[in-house]
């Protein structure tokens, strides 16, 4: 029975000293996990919410995707809503820097891209911009960008202006920064060639275009280049169409929202009525098995086939994943020399390599609308 005894004892003592040993591996592996966190400052109310949302759930995406495939890291997305207002991006990016203790910032919308800039530096954190603006990545060598870039976008519309041997084109262009930059970039790339007859700037969340529509009607021009905001294109164009304006519009990615080719396709029958340069990821064909993967999960998780807007973030979240991975920690000047060293990164929206600029180009295409279908134009590349 003594005997007995000291055999149970033992094996209790081996049991707790197994279960201690356990507990203590567990607590030293959870130490050794490193916290990666992220802050995304994004529209999700006010007139720019179609915008945050697919930006938010693009990101929630490429998280779990990390979280699968980036070992020792544990993924931190805080995400808040700054309501399309520069001063409340603001205001969020000095509480995710200063109190959250963000590693990375996400960011959306050019004017709230700009207003965080200077932080960013400061901070000594690395921000990827969620913004057209074609001179952002120029505002801090911490800043990075895997998103359409405007200033390809439309040289590859004033090629295809000057192409087409156009005179006189008009301008309908949204009152904030972003627009005064797309009138530049086409002045800088038309002058002494096509005339810009016209330059008509509008408010964003504008509902009656009455003035502006009575103003243009009796100019004649060879095309109207646009560029809106997705839910205000969509009410100008109509009106336009109301005041009998059939003059070709020329316009870039906010033609293809989900939304827009829902209630504008129909009203346009090929190049001759609208052309405008977006992802070719919009196309939906021949896409890479990453593309396809994303775009399946996506269908599950929302019910709808993602867009650009929601397949850029995730894009972004992976090539910094990729950095992370490659430089083996969180060491700011090590994932920068990382981040510039992806070159042909398999993305859902295509080939991505990083330029030396903090810029990623872009997989673009000549589109029009026919028969309600957003369809490529033949013959331009």
């Amino acid at each position: 029975m003594k005997s007995m005894r000291i055999i149970v004892k033992g094996l209790l003592v081996g049991l707790i000293a197994g279960a201690l040993l356990s507990s203590f591996t567990l607590i030293s592996c959870k130490k050794e996990e490193k916290v990666i966190k992220i802050g995304a400052i994004l529209p999700l109310t006010g007139n720019l919410a179609f915008l945050g949302e697919g930006e938010k759930n693009g990101l929630l995406l490429a998280k779990d995707h990390l979280q699968k495939t980036l070992p020792g890291y544990k993924i931190d997305l805080i995400i808040e809503d700054m309501k399309g207002n520069p001063k409340e991006a603001v205001s969020i990016a000095n509480k995710l820097i200063s109190i959250n203790k963000v590693d990375f910032l996400f960011v959306s919308t050019t004017a709230s891209c700009n207003a965080v800039a200077p932080l960013v530096d400061k901070a000594g954190i690395i921000m990827f911009a969620m913004t057209i603006d074609p001179f952002i990545t120029q505002k801090s060598p911490n800043i990075y960008r895997v998103w359409v870039n405007s200033k390809q976008i439309w040289d590859m519309l004033s090629n295809y202006i000057l192409k087409s041997g156009y005179k006189k084109i008009g301008l309908i262009r949204v009152d904030l920064e972003y627009g005064l930059m797309v009138k530049r970039i086409l002045e800088e790339n038309l002058k002494g060639k096509v005339k810009i007859v016209y330059d008509e700037p509008t408010k964003v969340g504008d509902r009656n275009y009455k003035d502006l529509l009575t103003r243009i009607k009796n100019v004649k021009v060879d095309a109207i280049a646009i560029t809106e905001y997705s839910n205000d294109l969509v009410t100008l164009v109509k009106q336009m169409r109301e005041y009998g304006i059939r003059t070709q519009l020329l316009g870039e990615v906010a033609w293809s929202a989900d939304f827009v080719i829902k209630e504008l396709g129909k009203l346009f029958e090929g190049e001759k009525d609208l052309v405008f340069v977006a992802p070719s990821f919009i196309l939906g064909k021949n896409l890479n098995p990453r593309a396809q993967k994303f775009v399946d999960t996506y269908k599950r998780k929302y019910g709808k086939r993602p867009s650009w807007n929601e397949a850029y973030p995730y894009d972004a979240m992976l090539v910094l994943g990729e950095a992370i991975r490659k430089a083996g920690s969180l060491n700011v000047s090590k994932i920068k020399r990382e981040l510039y060293n992806i070159q042909d990164f398999e993305g859902v929206t295509g080939k991505i390599s990083m330029l030396k600029t903090g810029d990623a180009i872009s997989e673009m295409s000549y589109l029009t609308f026919e028969k309600g279908k957003v369809k490529k134009i033949k013959g331009w590349k």
